[in-house]
């Protein structure tokens, strides 16, 4: 299977939020605020919205620790992309029962991902996601694959079912 595919900085973008809240840290980015949120409604339900006035730099805090990160990440999604020749190019990929080859107009040698070496494939709305390890990825857009079924059948012949993560 052979196809060309690049990478747009909505895709890091996806990618970067996945690895991000999928993460313990990335949970609790999510689960701090909302506990202080609670903590605020149930001030201000019990007791009156004179607690209100003392809570809110909590408040402030946390509802910046919620938009910090999306905004950050897609800051520098658009800078990877932008500042990676090999990611702001297409990319050639061959997927056979090697495993998945990879090649660009800027890299001198194909890189090639042995199926024993994918930790897990991922399917995400608008791309797929092989990861080689708990940080690294690639991120392959649905959309350019052309046979996304195969793609699926050729993971799923070559990896266990609890690294295959896809939609059912």
């Amino acid at each position: 299977m052979d196809f060309d595919a690049k990478i747009s900085h909505k895709d890091m973008y996806g990618f970067n939020l996945y690895h991000s809240y999928h993460s313990n840290t990335g949970r609790l980015t999510i689960f701090i605020p909302l506990v202080v949120y609670g903590i605020a409604i149930y001030e201000t339900i019990t007791k009156g919205s004179s607690e209100l006035s003392r809570l809110w730099p909590y408040l402030a805090i946390v509802t910046v620790m919620i938009f910090f990160n999306p905004i950050s990440l897609y800051f520098q999604s658009k800078n990877q992309i932008a500042g990676s020749p090999v990611l702001s190019d297409y990319l050639h990929y061959h997927i056979d029962d090697r495993g998945i080859e990879v090649s660009s107009s800027h890299a001198e040698e194909p890189a090639l991902l042995n199926w024993k070496a994918v930790m897990k494939v991922v399917e995400r709305k608008t791309t797929m996601l092989v990861f080689s390890g708990k940080v690294n990825a690639y991120i392959i857009p649905k959309d350019q694959i052309g046979d996304t079924e195969r793609f699926k059948k050729l993971c799923a012949d070559h990896l266990e079912s609890y690294r295959i993560h896809f939609k059912k």
